[in-house]
């Protein structure tokens, strides 16, 4: 397996703990965990250059029209906040390192 994507699921161990305390305090919060994984995925995106179909598959097989879309959205929300722009950044220096 590719170190990069070993080096991101292990970013992603720390998302599925906030997820799943996230997804036990309270079910409504889905709006949060979604922003998690897109920060993942945006992460994934830039450090690797992976496909959208290969980033699909390591986001329980989805489509990548799905994966384009969560890039869109995160690009737009990054340009408006600053904590997103750096917890991106950090994800993207944990990958490459």
């Amino acid at each position: 397996m590719n170190p990069k994507i070993i080096k991101l699921k292990a970013e992603r161990a720390k998302n599925d703990e906030k997820i799943a305390a996230l997804q036990s305090r309270n079910r409504e919060l889905d709006e949060s965990i979604v922003e998690l994984e897109n920060t993942d995925i945006i992460g994934l995106a830039r450090a690797t250059g992976m496909s959208m179909e290969e980033i699909g598959r390591e986001f329980s097989g989805r489509d990548h029209s799905t994966i384009v879309y969560s890039l869109k959205t995160m690009e737009r929300d990054m340009k408006n906040d600053q904590h997103l722009r750096e917890t991106v950044s950090d994800i993207i220096k944990n990958v490459k390192a």
